[in-house]
């Protein structure tokens, strides 16, 4: 895309009262769509230093996708025996080439202080594992408080989604309960045992229900 290509789908997506987000792993695709006015970055695999702070100038979210890479290998003897060994020759090449660049992407991010927001990049990782993202940012040297806020408040924030991510009177009724402390052992995350939708319950003590 040319420049003002990428600025009128901005514009337009903004004119619809949308965020615009964009797929991007080189760097000169993520500048032009910072600069450009795009709120957030999926991927961002090759971003720089340079390319992290302008996000930040910007406030543009990043959309890191840590774990699907480490769930496929980030070796390529792993990732020549994983679930992706099958896909065309091309990608598997770059996904070999990723190795470990995604969770050093995200040591670049938190020690520039570029927002960063969690997504699953789901249909890769299996779904119900997506938490593990965060186990990916505390390892990577995240607080476990900040890694908690990327898949709930930061992740509203970057979805635009005002009525929820949060736990306050009035909010969507959208709440999980874990068997452990997530602040003492981010890795709790993975033990979900209560799950409320809308107010509605769809889990309790780990066991399927509707309530």
């Amino acid at each position: 895309f040319t420049d003002a290509e990428l600025k009128a789908i901005v514009e337009a997506g903004h004119a619809m009262g949308r965020k615009v987000t964009t797929h991007a792993h080189g760097k000169g695709g993520i500048d032009a769509a910072v600069r450009a006015g795009y709120d957030s970055i999926e991927h961002g695999m090759w971003a720089d230093e340079e390319s992290l702070r302008l996000m930040k100038r910007h406030g543009v979210w990043l959309i890191p996708t840590v774990w699907p890479i480490s769930y496929v290998g980030t070796t390529p003897e792993a990732v020549m025996q994983g679930p992706m060994r099958n896909i065309n020759p091309a990608s598997l090449e770059k996904l070999i080439k990723l190795g470990d660049q995604p969770k050093n992407l995200v040591r670049m991010a938190i020690k520039i202080g570029t927002p960063i927001a969690l997504g699953t990049d789901c249909g890769i990782a299996p779904h119900g594992t997506n938490a593990q993202e965060m186990v990916e940012y505390v390892d990577a040297g995240m607080s476990p408080v900040e890694a908690l806020k990327t898949g709930t408040v930061n992740a509203a924030d970057a979805a635009g989604l005002a009525d929820r991510g949060r736990l306050d009177p009035g909010l969507a009724a959208d709440i999980i309960a874990l068997d452990g402390d997530p602040v003492a052992d981010i890795n709790q995350v993975m033990n979900v045992n209560f799950v409320m939708r809308d107010g509605i319950i769809f889990k309790r003590e780990g066991k399927e229900v509707r309530e």
